[in-house]
């Protein structure tokens, strides 16, 4: 399987000095080049707990509170109507702040006026004050999210009329519309730690994994428990989408490293990784850097060894 490419377009309107339209400038140069697929993030608000209290994964502040957090699905549908071909997703949307009939339309609406680009990761969340705001429940979150993928997958069925009895939610004789041009439906990923739960849960409910930020160690270890996970509920392992940031942090004098950004890149996809999805805002300098790290990004789709003299955007 050749690897495919993904922009993320978390922090993007930094590098054209704040425009809120980044995100579909990027998008077009993205669609332009031949680039897999643009993913967006997603937060509702953030938390001071987060960025100045250490309450983000792993005890530390959270680096991108100052970023501008677009709505996903709003963004996504801005997106499609400038692009003609690029796939959509997310990385990652916050599935249980929405409640799932919600999410089901917005997602089938993305998928039809996009032609049927739409693909979707949705995550737990992990921002207490998030869902506070938002109405929503914190604690079992993890369970809502499974159910909200199967209330989803229902409304974007062909029957008349869909029935749901579940713990967070319950319907009887409705159907939504639009429903997804996809006829296999939109691909849902989530967006999850491998712990031993978690796997179950990517094994039983996805389409695909989409990693958080693992060495390419870690990663492959993962993702080899995961393919043994799919087999034992006969799955098939090949059509299990396994995505993962790809990133390499700057050299010493602030410009980005893009021999190690493509050595990580080749890692990835020796672990196993059938998607690579990039970060723009962490790995240019301002907007003229996009295009030049896409073509050169694209080279991985055909394994090219890294060369042995140093990289430069543009050349």
């Amino acid at each position: 399987m050749t690897v495919k490419i993904g922009i993320n377009m978390m922090g993007v309107e930094s590098l054209y000095q704040g425009d809120p339209r980044a995100q579909l400038k990027a998008a077009m140069i993205a669609d332009r080049c031949g680039i897999d697929l643009v993913s967006v993030s997603d937060h509702l608000l953030v938390s001071r707990s987060a960025v100045e209290e250490g309450k983000y994964l792993g005890g530390v502040n959270f680096p991108y509170g100052h970023f501008d957090w677009q709505e996903p699905a709003v963004s996504l549908g801005a997106i499609a109507a400038v692009t003609t071909r690029v796939r959509l997703t997310t990385a990652i949307m916050v599935g249980p702040l929405r409640s799932p009939a919600l999410l089901a339309k917005q997602l089938a609406t993305i998928d039809a006026l996009s032609g049927g680009r739409l693909e979707v990761a949705l995550g737990a969340g992990w921002m207490e004050e998030e869902f506070a705001a938002s109405g929503m429940t914190f604690n079992g979150r993890f369970g809502f999210l499974e159910e909200q993928v199967v209330v989803c997958r229902k409304l974007w069925s062909d029957a008349s009329w869909v029935r749901h009895e579940g713990k967070h939610v319950s319907f009887t004789d409705v159907f939504a519309k639009p429903r997804p041009v996809q006829k296999s439906g939109i691909p849902v990923l989530l967006g999850l730690l491998p712990s031993e739960r978690n796997i179950d849960r990517l094994a039983r409910v996805a389409d695909g994994w989409a990693s958080p930020p693992l060495a390419p160690a870690a990663f492959g270890e993962a993702w080899g428990k995961l393919k043994q996970a799919l087999t034992a509920l006969g799955r098939d392992a090949s059509v299990f989408q396994a995505r993962v940031p790809c990133y390499a942090p700057p050299r010493a004098d602030g410009n980005p490293d893009l021999d190690a950004l493509i050595g990580a890149g080749r890692a990835y996809i020796d672990a196993g990784a059938t998607v690579l999805d990039v970060p723009l805002s962490l790995l240019c300098r301002d907007a003229a850097d996009i295009e030049p790290l896409m073509q050169l990004l694209l080279t991985l789709k055909h394994y090219a060894p890294a060369p042995t003299e140093p990289l430069q955007m543009g050349a």
